[in-house]
């Protein structure tokens, strides 16, 4: 608690009774840490001239305990039809991942002939997108009364909304995340102008897993594979996973996992 008083201020700490007063002189010779460590100590209340503590309105610069709050971190994962240069979106999932806050949105601009015609995505992405029963010139319609089937335009300003959400700093995550990158730019671009709040660049698990020591120790994804949102789940439990080794300086060889 801070208290202004006749050109002095008061630091006191909760529960503790004794009062000392610390030369000014004396106080501006003390480093950050010094000054903490005063100030973490047994005396509660201490004495000194206001001008000698403006740091304690903000904090002091470097101490560990007073950065900025975690920045909230957003999974990402699409899936798309290449095409050369011109990539077709067919959907989207977003997890904030320390919430679990969640989004998920099927275009229903792209071409689905072109995504039958591919085999890979035929095997892999059409099973997890919501199809009618019927079908239209032989090929699957999606069902457009599910509520993530929805134009580009609305997905992306959904996308824009989820990630600005209250306004704090943001990372984007993604798992070889290069073209989910540029799909998300895409959307960006009918959205102009883009909220500052959006990052300009999305930041890659495999880097952390490296820079972590880790490779191979995060499980495999069982169920749900290429459902966008599916994929951006796993992501973020994949960064919370590896939030918990960090925390507690593990370190695994290469062969945990196989």
């Amino acid at each position: 608690m801070e208290e202004s008083f006749e050109g002095q201020m008061f630091i006191t700490r909760r529960g503790v009774d004794n009062n000392v007063e610390i030369p000014a002189d004396r106080w501006a010779s003390l480093n950050d840490d010094q000054r903490w460590a005063v100030l973490d100590g047994v005396a509660a209340r201490y004495l000194i001239r206001e001008h000698d503590i403006r740091w304690a309105k903000d904090g002091l610069p470097g101490r560990r305990d007073t950065a900025p709050d975690k920045p909230r971190r957003i999974a990402y994962d699409t899936e798309f039809i290449e095409r050369g240069t011109n990539h077709e979106l067919v959907s989207i999932g977003l997890v904030e991942v320390d919430s679990g806050r969640t989004y998920y949105g099927v275009s229903d601009e792209f071409n689905i002939g072109h995504l039958f015609a591919d085999d890979w995505l035929r095997t892999n992405v059409a099973p997890a997108l919501p199809w009618t029963g019927g079908a239209v010139h032989g090929l699957r319609e999606l069902d457009r009364s599910d509520l993530a089937v929805k134009s580009r335009l609305q997905i992306a300003r959904d996308v824009m909304q989820f990630i600005v959400g209250d306004g704090s700093p943001v990372e984007l995550w993604a798992h070889f995340g290069a073209f989910d990158h540029v799909m998300l730019s895409g959307l960006c671009d009918l959205v102009r102008p883009v909220p500052p709040q959006i990052p300009g660049w999305t930041r890659e698990l495999n880097h952390r897993i490296e820079q972590l020591g880790v490779a191979g120790l995060l499980p495999a994804q069982s169920t749900g594979r290429h459902n966008a949102l599916e994929d951006a789940r796993h992501l973020a439990a994949g960064l919370r996973l590896l939030d918990r080794f960090e925390a507690n300086d593990f370190r695994v060889d290469n062969q945990v996992g196989k």
